[in-house]
């Protein structure tokens, strides 16, 4: 059985009636978080200059530092809104952060449910995971027609006086931050989802290459095997699972099949994305992450705005009519 994942693969299970082997190739990419950028990999933007204005949307105070990584959990789905002094007219959007799981594509259509005529940016910030269920995503948000923009989301808790976000008939308030956001491995693919696509000089886009696992799985199966006869002549056979349990597993890696860069490419194709964003992939290891500069962001279009989420929701940077929204087969924006 066939999966994609950065970070880890699905497991097959087949009928054994004893002990029995049970094996199949699965496809993912390295489980190896990226780098900081900030610690060695940083991209280079000494091109870019921002001239935002300090964020109308900081918090009153500094939040409590965080005893984990939040990048490196299951990314959460939240809809959350802008607070302080901009009511009732505050900015919305889909604060996704965590990594991609089997779980996260029921998660946006839960909350996409819930819009109804709204289309508010989704801020993501995520190291990647798994491929199928990003590409998914993706597709998804651009039937919705959303932006998304690469950017932390800080999610303040419900306060006493608030009952419409204590009894869930409205959204939290937040607030987007930029440090240490990024988006990287197949966190890309969902990026590429979006009509507008912002990433700026703080938030980092990482690409690297498939890995795939080919996982033996051994399972012990018991049945009860019922005969039926007719005059002393069988006529039926029932079996029925009585118990079944995996007593071991093996993976190993295996050369990763052309058809899924392939299915990648033609995402990608499909989403706007021009063909110079392959051999990033490619040609990257793995246990790396290749860190799109400015340059290759704009001629690949990853990103048709050069401002992370933060300056959009704060309305610091707004963008200009010369950058059109991406569209199917979009011809190649000139660096």
């Amino acid at each position: 059985m066939k999966t994609a994942a950065f970070g880890g693969a699905r497991l097959g299970l087949g009928a054994v009636l004893a002990a029995a082997l049970a094996s199949g190739p699965a496809l993912a990419q390295s489980p190896v978080a990226p780098k900081d950028p900030s610690l060695g990999q940083q991209p280079p933007t000494a091109s870019v200059t921002s001239r935002a204005k300090p964020s109308a949307l900081a918090p009153p105070s500094a939040p409590p530092a965080a005893k984990s990584n939040p990048q490196l959990k299951p990314m959460t789905v939240t809809l959350v809104r802008a607070g302080g002094g901009c009511e009732p007219n505050c900015p919305e959007w889909i604060a996704a952060t965590g990594m991609i799981d089997a779980e996260t594509l029921p998660r946006f259509k839960k909350v996409l449910k819930t819009l109804g005529t709204r289309k508010p940016p989704v801020l993501i910030s995520s190291n990647g995971g798994l491929v199928d269920e990003s590409l998914a995503i993706g597709r998804l948000l651009r039937a919705y027609s959303l932006d998304i923009a690469v950017a932390n989301t800080i999610i303040n808790p419900c306060g006493e006086s608030d009952a419409a976000c204590r009894s869930g008939k409205a959204p939290p308030t937040a607030y987007p931050k930029a440090f240490l956001a990024r988006c990287a491995s197949s966190c890309a693919f969902l990026l590429a989802g979006g009509v507008h696509r912002y990433a700026g000089p703080r938030t980092p886009v990482g690409v690297h290459q498939l890995k795939s696992l080919q996982t033996t799985a051994k399972i012990v199966q018991k049945f009860r095997i019922e005969q039926h006869y007719v005059w002393g002549v069988p006529t039926e056979t029932r079996r029925t699972l009585v118990s079944e349990k995996r007593i071991g597993e093996r993976t190993v890696e295996t050369k990763t099949p052309a058809s899924a860069y392939a299915k990648i490419a033609t995402y990608f194709h499909d989403m706007g994305v021009t063909d110079a964003v392959m051999p990033m992939v490619k040609l990257t290891p793995h246990t790396s992450i290749h860190w799109l500069t400015r340059a290759e962001l704009v001629s690949t279009r990853l990103a048709t705005d050069m401002i992370d989420g933060e300056q959009l929701i704060s309305g610091a940077i707004m963008p200009t009519k010369a950058n059109a929204p991406a569209t199917a087969n979009a011809a190649p924006a000139k660096p």
